[in-house]
């Protein structure tokens, strides 16, 4: 089976609720810049970042990445061209790797921080999010994929350096779980609650 038949089978065996599963493709926060001095050992160059995402893509069964980062356009670009999915069912097993490229138009209306929102929100929507390390960026998507009910198995989770391809030899960062009182107990009820009081005002 895949990893959706899979992981709903744990849900069901271990009592959860069935919870977000997202949107067909992975996300990926691949921080560069200051990391790549402050934190060498962290942070994978492009060949063990590409090896990492495509052992999930193809563990996953996606042939689509979100990319996130602050690396220049050359950077991306050489990224996504590493990316490969053996399992993929495209041609050579290509890999559509896709990132929010906003317009002048868009950095004027909405500002370098709206954008930064823009690329949260998709990224924190996918099946399954890969991040940075110790990257507030990174714990931002994770928090709001825990409100939206995404299981842990498919949020907590990050690139790592050290010469590995291998992204089950990351360890994960540290689990945390979002006390949420009364109505909001469950991350199901908490994506929903606002909309439907909203609703009940304007009936």
């Amino acid at each position: 089976g895949n990893w959706r038949e899979n992981h709903s089978e744990e849900r069901e065996e271990e009592g959860e609720e069935e919870k977000d599963q997202g949107g067909p493709f992975l996300s990926v926060h691949y921080r560069r810049r200051d990391y790549v001095r402050a934190r060498p050992n962290a942070v994978p160059d492009a060949r063990e970042a590409a090896a990492q995402i495509s052992v999930l893509l193809g563990e996953l069964q996606l042939e689509r990445v979100f990319l996130t980062t602050d690396a220049p356009l050359s950077e991306k670009e050489h990224l996504a061209s590493l990316v490969t999915n053996s399992s993929s069912r495209g041609a050579n097993g290509s890999v559509g790797v896709v990132w929010y490229h906003p317009s002048p138009q868009d950095l004027l209306l909405y500002g370098e921080g709206g954008v930064a929102i823009i690329d949260q929100w998709v990224a924190s929507h996918a099946a399954y999010f890969v991040g940075s390390k110790e990257s507030t960026f990174s714990f931002r998507i994770r928090e709001d994929r825990l409100l939206m009910g995404f299981d842990r198995h498919s949020t907590f989770n990050h690139l790592c350096g050290g010469g590995t391809g291998d992204p089950h030899a990351c360890a994960p960062p540290t689990y945390w779980p979002l006390p949420l009182p009364g109505p909001l107990a469950s991350p199901h009820v908490a994506g929903h609650h606002s909309r439907q009081a909203a609703s009940r005002q304007e009936l």
